[in-house]
This record gives structure tokens, C-alpha cells and sequence, in this order.
């Protein structure tokens, strides 16, 4: 297959859509340098780049001269060039690249890649290089593991983009995915869980290889760093200490503090490391050992977020630890530990990055911080000299939704914050968008969460070019035929209209930010793509919902809107008027908002309006709040925004379907309703770890805000 991804209206000479966008680039002329029969590669060194070059161009043969001549794509290595340096030329006669290193060659290639339009490429004149030298991709492996084949792809990916920084997280709760020889039981007893779906609060891992999960073996590992390797990316593993470490010490209780109680419906004691006993250390040295022997990567990665200290304050070891090192509390217990570890990972010949955590109680002395709770730990550890990779969860977590991060947010984002100057600010090394998996549990999610946005990530840690959304978004249309031949199922936006619950006739107009393309429907969700029919052509079902989504060029469905037209939802009588909502509650583990509806609640109260003021603990249970409601106009948008699942009914019809388990997301709906009361029912159900529960409105003449008190009656 050759490019596919610039569509060149008679060879035009325009700016084509490159991401990212290049530092320098000039169309040189319309006459395209043409790929004959006989163009060949000519190429000093043994470049993967020009393996690459013939997935773009399969019949060009290697040259039989070291000689650089016409009708030949020429490389050239240039030893004043920086590292991933490059300056692709292409005229009429001959292409010819100049790169600095290999990475500089490749990417040169893969800029070719979008540029050629079949066997043709404009005239065209490239100087580039990278603004920043970390540009990171993280992939969570232990909540969902992927396979060997699965991160390769990723792999792919990230080099047809210029991304250079593998962050492969292979330690967490969900699950220890590396084998160590000295340690067979961390993958024997922690690789597999009982069951695939993800739950915070009840993990239970099994020795059963049936179970849900999987491991890589030291030959897997070595594989992958050396294909990263052919592609300029470099694999920084991580090993979570000293939190998420509930697989180690299943397999060791040793290395966990004395005497742990067990967490109230928890199926595990802890995942905390104990800090006061001599076991943990000894082991992660010899954890350490094995895996620098793996890894060539400057860097490995520690962990250090999320330590729930609270052992550390039960434990009598951690207290005499405290006591004998003269520590002021647990934080500096947590530096102590932090210190000791880089210590041994500095030993190997290693530098020690972790999260911004590690800054509590003192940040240990050559340590590097991924700052992903916000800028202030990165710019901290910039202000004391310390090097930095940026990774706020504004702009960096991909498994967030659409609605809270999207594409546009992520391209606006500026890893180095105007608080730094100087040589503070180059101590920001770069950022990288991360991929956390509690809710993605196959290839496909994975894909549309990660794309278009990682095309943002993409540009925004190469380019020095200012910004421009608008000709972005251009740009980003014009790469999702390049991503389709991947095999990549990006994000496609769910049709958006002014109102998703209606009267009488559908609605015919639809907005997007992405693209405009037709706009298909059914009324089976989970009918066959090829089964959708073109909106507009069809009788549409009355007092039923009905779907709408976009397809991808391939055919593919992207992110399906619930619609409902309705010709006879009305006012009820409001009947006697008391302030407030009724809120009733269970206790229990659910998957969906179905689940609690016939059982008894275990209590119920009263609720001004909607959110977890009304919860009743802190993890596993749901709420109902139920009532009536009074819309003082015709067209109104509802935002529903939960972690985990939500429905909301008016007059029983489902208007919001935001159900099952899942992170911090907002879905909207607009609904038309004549000025009246209508019955309200909410249903809401929390699943571990992160909660939220919001109801928001807009429209007549508002902005954007909780729905009112005075709206809500019992």
C-alpha cells in the first residue's frame, strides 16, 4: 500500500496535513518527484528507516552505489544534526534525507509517509526537530493486561507520530505482568485475577491461569525493548513501590506491615510495602536487579503515588523505623523508603523517576518527577533543580472521557508552566499522555480513547508552531485514513443535536467538532454496522428510543446517541408541593443501575437536589433520588456527570442512560418539554475507587449550572 493520507488536488502546491507540524516546511513547486520502476534507496548504513520506506514505496530496490543520484531516495547521515534531527528534501528529480541519528531517519520516513500521494510526492522542503525530548506514552498493563502483539502495535503507533518514551506500567493491584527468575511466585500468585472485570475494591487474584490476565516472560520483555529500540523509542518500565503492590505481597505477606487488619469488604489486606522491616528492601533490590538487566532505559520507574499511610501508622515496625531514623511522620517515612530505593537504583547505573508524590517529606537527591496531580509538583521540583516530565490529569489521562479531556483541551495544553523561566524551564524534559485500564478492557476502547487525541499529545511535545485549532482539526481529518490503514478504530464523537428528547418530528440538524459526514440510525444499538440506515430516508419509531452515530470510513460505527421522540410525554399534576427530593439507599456491590431495583433499600432520607451529600459510605453502594421536577421552559440541556453509573427517567422515559461501571464522565442530553412538572427519578451506583455524582442544566438564558433547589419537589 502506498500513503494514503494527503489527497493532492492536482498536485496544488499547498501546505499538506502534517502531524506534527513540522518546525520548517516549504512546498518547493508542482512538479512531484514521481516513484518510477527503477527508483531505488540509497542509504549509507543499515537504517530501519528504510525498511520503513518500503512499506510506503514496496517496489523501490536498494541501490547498487553508495553514490547519492537522481531518481533515488538518498539518506544521509549528518554528524552536526542533533539527536532525532532530520531535513527531508524532495524535488522533482530525487528525494534526499538528512538525519542526525537514527530516530532522525525514521522520522524523516514517516513524515514521507504522509506527504506521498500514491507513487507521487510534492515538492517539498522539511527541516525539523523535536521541542522537547521526552514524548511519552503510558500503557496500564496490569487492570487490563495486552498481549505481546498488542503493545507492538502500540509501539507502531507511537513512531508514526514521533513519540519516543514508552512508560509500560507492569506493576499494580491488578497484577505483577513480568516474570523474575528469583521470584516465580510474584506471576504463579499475582498475574491472574478470578474474574476479567475491574473492581477497586474487591481484586481477588488466583494461582488459576484461567483466571483473567497473563505475564510476560524475560524473552517477551527483551523482544519488545528491541523493537522499540528499531523504531527510537525507549521502554521505561515500571515497578510500583511502595503502594500498589497488592500482587507481591499476596505472593510474599512478609514484605506487608505486621498485623494488618483487613479492609471492610475487601477481599485483600494490603498493597503497601512495609517501610520499618528490612524483608521489602532486600526484595526490591533483588527486583531491581532483574530488571535493569532488561531494560536499557536510563530511567525506571518506581511508582510512589497513591500510598495509603495508614498501615504505616499501624505498624510497629514503621513507628520504631521512625523513631530510630529520627523521621518526623509518615511522609518522611515515605522519602526514607523513596531514598533508599534510588540509592539502589543509582547503584545500577540508573536514574530513579516516580510520581509527584515521592516529593513528600523531601524529594530524594537525583530523582526526576512525573507531575501528574496537577503542574504544582512538577513545577516544584523544577524550582529545586531537579529534571521534570509533565502529565497532569487535565490534559494527559486519556482514559478520562471526551467530555472532560478532549482533543481540543489536549492540543491547547503547555507542558512548561509560565511560572517557569529560564533554566527552570528547561528542566521540563516533556510530557506524555497515560492510559490507565480499569475501563478499558479491549484493543478497540483502547483505541478510541487514545485517538485523535494522541495526535494532540503528538504535536504538542514536537511543534514550536503556533496553535490553531481550527486548521488542526483539518489536519486531524485528513489523518484518519492513515489511521484506518492501522487498523486503528478511533474516536469518532457521538452526533450532536439541540435536542435529544423531542416532540413529534426528528431532528435533522447535527453539529460535531470533528467533521461533517452523514448520520446513521437504528433502533437496535447492536445491530451490525451494515444494518444502520441513513437518517432521513426512514420513518423514525414513536415513544421508542432510537440511535444515531457516524461511520468511520471503513464502515465501523463510532460513539452512539440515544435519541427519543416522544408525542405524548406532558405535564403531570404537581400535587402537593414539598421542597426536596427522596433519596434512598443500598449497600452493596453493582455493576448496573438494574441490579438494586428490586431489592428494599436500607434507609432513605431527604435531598435538597442531586449529588453524594446523600451517600451513605464510601465505596459500594447506590442511590436513588426520586421526586418531581419543574422545567420553567421548552428546550433545556441536562449534563449528567457520575463515576460509576447513572440513569435518569422523567415521567419513567429513560432521557440519560450513563449506566454501568466507569470513570469520571459527562453525558449531556437536550430535551424539549412543555412548562410543567414531570415525575423524577435518578438512579446512581459507586463501584470503588473514584465517586462523582453530578446533575447539571443549561439553556432559556442560563449558563451552565446545578440544577436548581427550588426545582426539585416530593
Amino acid at each position: 500500500m502506498f500513503g494514503v493520507a494527503l489527497v493532492l488536488a492536482n498536485l496544488a502546491p499547498e501546505v499538506p496535513p502534517l502531524i506534527p507540524l513540522p518546525q520548517s516546511q516549504k512546498v518547493l513547486g508542482t512538479t512531484p518527484f514521481a516513484v518510477k520502476t527503477d527508483t531505488k534507496i540509497n542509504s549509507e548504513q543499515p537504517l530501519f528507516a528504510v525498511q520503513e520506506l518500503r512499506t510506503i514505496f514496496p517496489s523501490a530496490p536498494l541501490a547498487d552505489s553508495p553514490v547519492r543520484a537522481a531518481n533515488q531516495i538518498n539518506f544521509r547521515r549528518e554528524p552536526t544534526f542533533q539527536a532525532e534531527q532530520y531535513v527531508l528534501n524532495v524535488a522533482p528529480t530525487r528525494i534526499d534525507i538528512a538525519y542526525g541519528d537514527a530516530s532522525g531517519a525514521l522520522y524523516a520516513v514517516e513524515t514521507l509517509r504522509q506527504l506521498a500521494n500514491q507513487n507521487q510526492v510534492l515538492s517539498y522542503r522539511i527541516e525539523d526537530k523535536p521541542r522537547f525530548s521526552w514524548r511519552g506514552w503510558h500503557l496500564d498493563v496490569s487492570r487490563h493486561f495486552f498481549t505481546v502483539a498488542e503493545v507492538k502495535r502500540s509501539l507502531d503507533q507511537m513512531a508514526r507520530y514521533k513519540l519516543n518514551r514508552f512508560h509500560w506500567h507492569l506493576v499494580d493491584d491488578g497484577g505483577w505482568r513480568i516474570a523474575l527468575d528469583r521470584y516465580p511466585e510474584l506471576t504463579k500468585k499475582g498475574a491472574y485475577r478470578k474474574s476479567e472485570p475491574w473492581s477497586y475494591s474487591k481484586i481477588e487474584l488466583t494461582t488459576d491461569t484461567k483466571g483473567y490476565g497473563g505475564f510476560y516472560t524475560k524473552q517477551e520483555v527483551r523482544e519488545v525493548v528491541a523493537y522499540a529500540k528499531e523504531r527510537g523509542i525507549t521502554v521505561v518500565p515500571e515497578i510500583e513501590m511502595p503502594g500498589h503492590t497488592l500482587p507481591s505481597i499476596h505472593a510474599f505477606p512478609a514484605l506487608g506491615c505486621r498485623d494488618a487488619k483487613r479492609i471492610p469488604d475487601n477481599s485483600w489486606v494490603t498493597n503497601v510495602y512495609c517501610a520499618g522491616k528490612e524483608q521489602p528492601f532486600q526484595f526490591l533490590e533483588d527486583v531491581l536487579s532483574e530488571v535493569v538487566e532488561l531494560f536499557p532505559s536510563p530511567w525506571i520507574h518506581i511508582g510512589g503515588d497513591e500510598v495509603d499511610k495508614k498501615w504505616w501508622r499501624e505498624c510497629e515496625d514503621c513507628q520504631e523505623r521512625i523513631k530510630t531514623e529520627k523521621l518526623k511522620d509518615e511522609n518522611e517515612l515515605q522519602s526514607y523508603f523513596i531514598r533508599r530505593i534510588e540509592k539502589l537504583v543509582n547503584a545500577k547505573g540508573r536514574r530513579m523517576i516516580g510520581w509527584d508524590e515521592i516529593l513528600e517529606g523531601g524529594l530524594a537527591p537525583n530523582a526526576t518527577v512525573m507531575s501528574w496531580r496537577g503542574i504544582e509538583g512538577g513545577i516544584a521540583a523544577a524550582k529545586s533543580g531537579h529534571d521534570v516530565v509533565m502529565s497532569p490529569t487535565s490534559h494527559c489521562y486519556f482514559d478520562y472521557g471526551y467530555s472532560s479531556v478532549s482533543t481540543e483541551h489536549v492540543y491547547s495544553w503547555d507542558p512548561v508552566p509560565k511560572e517557569l523561566k529560564g533554566k527552570e524551564a528547561e528542566r521540563v524534559l516533556g510530557g506524555q499522555a497515560n492510559v490507565w485500564t480499569e475501563w478499558i478492557p479491549d484493543v478497540r476502547r483502547y483505541d478510541m480513547m487514545v485517538w485523535p487525541r494522541m495526535l494532540a499529545m503528538s504535536e504538542v511535545l514536537w511543534s514550536t508552531a503556533p496553535k490553531d485549532f481550527t486548521a488542526f482539526s483539518k489536519r486531524v481529518n485528513a489523518s484518519y485514513p492513515l489511521l484506518e490503514q492501522m487498523g486503528v478504530d478511533y474516536y469518532l464523537e457521538e452526533p450532536v443535536t439541540e435536542t435529544s428528547f423531542f416532540f413529534n418530528k426528528a431532528p435533522t440538524v447535527f453539529s460535531s467538532s470533528q467533521f461533517a459526514r452523514p448520520v446513521y440510525f437504528q433502533v437496535d444499538p447492536k445491530a451490525p454496522a451494515e444494518q444502520w440506515q441513513l437518517l432521513g430516508q426512514h420513518e423514525l419509531p414513536a415513544n421508542k428510543a432510537f440511535y444515531v452515530a457516524y461511520k468511520r470510513n471503513n464502515g465501523t460505527l463510532g460513539d452512539i446517541a440515544e435519541l427519543y421522540r416522544s408525542d405524548k410525554i406532558a405535564p403531570v399534576p404537581a400535587g402537593s408541593v414539598v421542597p426536596g427530593l427522596k433519596v434512598s439507599f443500598w449497600e452493596g456491590t453493582y455493576k448496573s443501575c438494574s441490579d438494586f431495583e428490586e431489592l428494599s433499600p436500607k434507609g432513605s432520607g431527604v435531598a435538597n437536589g442531586v449529588g453524594l451529600f446523600a451517600r451513605p459510605r464510601a465505596n459500594n453502594y447506590a442511590l436513588r433520588f426520586t421526586g418531581k421536577i419543574r422545567f420553567p421552559g421548552r428546550k433545556f440541556k441536562l449534563y449528567l456527570t457520575s463515576d460509576d453509573g447513572s440513569v435518569l427517567r422523567l415521567n419513567g422515559i429513560k432521557v440519560i442512560n450513563h449506566d454501568g461501571p466507569h470513570g469520571d464522565t459527562t453525558k449531556s442530553v437536550g430535551v424539549e418539554v412543555a412548562d410543567g412538572v414531570y415525575d423524577f427519578d435518578l438512579r446512581y451506583f459507586e463501584a470503588g475507587g473514584g465517586s462523582a455524582l453530578r446533575l447539571e442544566v443549561e439553556g432559556s438564558g442560563m449558563k451552565r449550572q446545578p440544577v436548581p433547589q427550588s426545582w426539585f419537589s416530593r
